[in-house]
């Protein structure tokens, strides 16, 4: 979903193919105005794996099979400063709800099972380095900053 509150997209170039621009140095090029657009996004990924599925195949101990699941929302400010500069500011937030390591950081501890084979970048931190977020870290949180420049 986009949002214009200040301006228009007429800095956004359409996808594909385009025709060169046109200069016309008889007359002065008019003074472009800045626009800001607001972008947000929300996804889901649900999958269901099985690696025995197919006809003749035989179902394995060692293949992961199970459900995967992830949310992700998303939030962007473009500023267009000139047709020229772009100014970007991304926040993604990504869910792994009920996501565990492959193994028990402690005995009994929590561990991946069949019901979310997604696992969140925490969860793959060796034992000892931050085993509280080994366990329990179902959040991704991503910032991001970009200054485009383009002719």
């Amino acid at each position: 979903m986009r949002f214009w509150p200040l301006g228009d997209r007429k800095f956004v170039r359409k996808p594909g193919y385009s025709e060169p621009a046109h200069i016309d140095f008889g007359r002065p090029s008019t003074p472009s105005e800045p626009s800001l657009q607001l972008v947000f996004r929300f996804e889901q990924l649900r999958l269901k794996y099985d690696g025995a599925s197919r006809k003749g195949s035989v179902s394995d101990a060692r293949t992961p099979n199970g459900d995967i699941s992830v949310t992700g929302l998303g939030t962007a400010i473009n500023y267009y400063a000139t047709r020229h500069i772009v100014v970007s500011l991304n926040y993604n937030l990504y869910d792994f709800p009920n996501s565990a390591p492959l193994g028990p950081t402690s005995a009994g501890g929590p561990a991946q099972t069949s019901s979310q084979r997604a696992l969140a970048p925490a969860q793959n931190l060796p034992v000892g380095v931050d085993d509280n977020a080994r366990d329990s870290g179902h959040l991704l949180h991503e910032l991001s900053f970009r200054l485009t420049s383009f002719f």
